[in-house]
């Protein structure tokens, strides 16, 4: 019975890892996606590809819940920068002095 317990307990350990992993490394493939984005609009912001490699480097070194963080960061960092670009594209004429 115990050896049981203990089987499903690993075995439900390392499922949540994997989904975990699964998931990290969706949020990344999206982040790079919505950079791309960014990129082509001309307002990638700095930041965001250093958050995307380090949250690369904790799926590698196995800190899923780490790299769950740093995607998402990631992913709102595109995903605000192709905000940024269609508001200015939008409000340009509010920069030009009377």
């Amino acid at each position: 019975m115990k050896t049981i317990k203990v089987f499903l307990t690993v075995a439900i350990y390392l499922f949540s890892s994997m989904v975990i992993a699964n998931s990290a490394v969706k949020t990344i493939e999206a982040a790079e996606l919505a950079r791309a984005e960014a990129i082509e609009l001309g307002f990638e912001w700095s930041t965001t590809v250093k958050l995307i490699e380090q949250a690369k480097a904790s799926v590698e070194s196995g800190d899923l819940k780490e790299a769950e963080k740093l995607a998402n960061l990631a992913l709102t960092e595109a995903n605000n920068s192709i905000k940024q670009a269609k508001y200015a594209d939008n409000n340009w004429q509010d920069n030009v002095p009377n």
